[in-house]
């Protein structure tokens, strides 16, 4: 098993709302859609093992702070 997380620093910045994807073989796979999301650290597990795994994408929206809207991180070994 693989274990994939991340952290949010200001309550502000913290996202509501995530989809975490991985990259298998040239097509993104959804590991996981969290709404509503309000603690600091996120942590999830696959069976895909770390070999299995060429990228991740993260896409975040509905923060904490009215003032923010959204964003994306890829990291893609194809690119």
């Amino acid at each position: 098993l693989s274990t994939f997380g991340f952290s949010f620093g200001k309550a502000a910045w913290r996202a509501q709302n995530f989809t975490v994807e991985f990259l298998i073989t040239g097509s993104y796979y959804l590991q996981d859609s969290v709404t509503n999301f309000n603690g600091s650290d996120y942590n999830t597990t696959t069976d895909k093992g770390a070999n299995g795994i060429s990228g991740v994408r993260l896409t975040f929206s509905n923060f904490a702070s009215a003032g923010s809207s959204g964003f994306r991180i890829a990291d893609d070994a194809q690119w």
